[in-house]
């Protein structure tokens, strides 16, 4: 067997093994080589492991040098997952020490993988966060009767108030883009440049799809979905805050899930949120059930891996004073500092 870096351009065999993997999630693709390489420059050094010639196993990978969070050799940043994939438990030690060697030879400090199942090894883990997943029932109505009453009390609601909800294409980006930049400043997160977005649509025009929600003529929110197999997810979702009486997230929320049945799948993943958060529990209304995201962490010699406190006083204040700046503000200094915040 070898372990070694892929060299493929177009990453065609990778995908392959991707698509037929049961372990392999979106975030296994290979675009996202393209995607986090062209928005914010970090390289990606993606290994694979062959027997035979035959890809048995791949491990996706970032080098991220930060000064808020150290040098890092991460799968993936900015997702909820990636990781290892792979056949068995011995080529995933395998992906594991090419990876550690890459990071030493790099001058690294640490060897984060996010994982959907534990990694065996000396790994410090955290679980604190959760991917929220709501099983199909294979029709309209059948979802729609599944839902509480009171999610389809609000969804009643957001029609009435004149929202719709349509699919967009590249040129909608911009509103789209307007709309979630806006409520990641109220939130008092730094946001992805609207290139990021630009880039995922370029990189998957088969699996990647955005809708909008507007209210008359004007764009409240929207979200970028990604399809994987038989699973629809929407890691980037939101509406202003100024639309929220309307309900906007309600209506959006259950036309993704539409979607999803109309096209077959088996599941629709509402994304990550903190376990316990305000956020888990309204997927949890919709009757999404947690999956939890083994985040799997280890130093090597000399390094640490700084990782945020959610009780640390200096981040509660720079999330105060970023959601005081006005958005074009935000939206201009934003990238700098997102470039290096890899959740």
């Amino acid at each position: 067997m070898q372990v070694e870096l892929c060299e493929d351009p177009d990453g065609a065999a990778w995908d392959a093994y991707v698509a037929d993997c049961r372990h392999a999630s979106h975030y296994h693709r290979y675009g996202w080589k393209r995607v986090i390489e062209s928005v914010y420059h970090h390289a990606c050094p993606y290994v694979v492991a062959r027997n035979a010639g035959d890809i048995v196993g791949v491990l996706p990978l970032s080098i991220i040098r930060s000064r808020l969070f150290g040098r890092s050799l991460t799968s993936l940043p900015f997702v909820d997952t990636a990781g290892i994939a792979a056949n068995d438990t011995e080529i995933s030690d395998r992906l594991v020490d090419r990876a550690l060697h890459l990071a030493e030879s790099e001058g690294l400090s640490y060897v984060e993988l996010r994982q959907h199942q534990p990694l065996a090894g000396n790994f410090r883990v955290d679980t604190y966060k959760c991917s929220f997943v709501l099983p199909l029932l294979g029709t309209e109505d059948s979802q729609w009767n599944n839902i509480s009453g009171e999610r389809r009390n609000r969804v009643r609601k957001a029609t009435q108030n004149d929202l719709t909800v349509e699919q967009a294409d590249a040129a909608m980006l911009n509103e789209f883009y307007g709309a979630w930049s806006e409520n990641m400043r109220d939130l008092g997160s730094p946001a992805h440049p609207v290139r990021w977005f630009q880039a995922v649509l370029a990189a998957f025009p088969d699996s990647a799809r955005l809708l909008v929600v507007r209210k008359a003529a004007s764009v409240v929110g929207g979200a970028l979905l990604l399809r994987h197999g038989d699973t629809l997810s929407a890691p980037w979702i939101s509406s202003r805050r100024s639309s929220f009486p309307f309900h906007p997230n309600d209506l959006l929320y259950w036309e993704c899930i539409k979607l999803a049945v109309k096209t077959n799948c088996a599941a629709f993943d509402f994304g990550r949120s903190t376990v316990g958060s305000g956020n888990a529990v309204y997927k949890m209304r919709w009757g999404a059930k947690e999956v939890p995201l083994y985040w799997h962490y280890r130093a090597l010699k000399g390094g640490e891996a700084r990782l945020p406190d959610k009780d640390d006083g200096a981040l509660e204040w720079a999330t105060r004073a970023w959601k005081k700046l006005p958005v074009p503000v935000a939206n201009l200094v934003g990238p700098l500092i997102r470039r290096s915040i890899t959740k």
